[in-house]
């Protein structure tokens, strides 16, 4: 079970959370449905490890991989983390092509 950090005495309630065998972690953006006022599903989120990291499992998300992981996949898409190839329509192709030599891969 994964339970969210939300207190400004972070480090006892992450002792705490792992005491009891939960993960914890932080809510990072809301997901790509609320984002497009569809609806609210869950947040995605970063989970927090006990090892010093700038990486952790990033969850509620269809890739199902890990936060650099998923920044990776934004930077390669334009900015965006769910444009599959039958989604590029000519005008998103002309948005890509200008700004993907812009980017750098992380």
């Amino acid at each position: 079970m994964v339970t969210h950090v939300t207190t400004d005495d972070w480090k006892e309630e992450m002792a705490e959370l792992r005491e009891y065998g939960e993960v914890p972690s932080l809510e990072l953006s809301a997901d790509y449905y609320h984002k497009d006022n569809v609806s609210g599903g869950p947040a995605y989120v970063l989970t927090l490890s006990q090892l010093p990291s700038v990486d952790g499992r990033f969850l509620n998300e269809e890739h199902e991989t890990t936060l650099i992981n998923y920044l990776r996949i934004v930077f390669m898409n334009g900015g965006f983390g769910r444009i599959e190839d039958a989604q590029r329509t000519e005008s998103f192709q002309q948005f890509y092509d200008r700004v993907k030599p812009k980017l750098t891969m992380v």
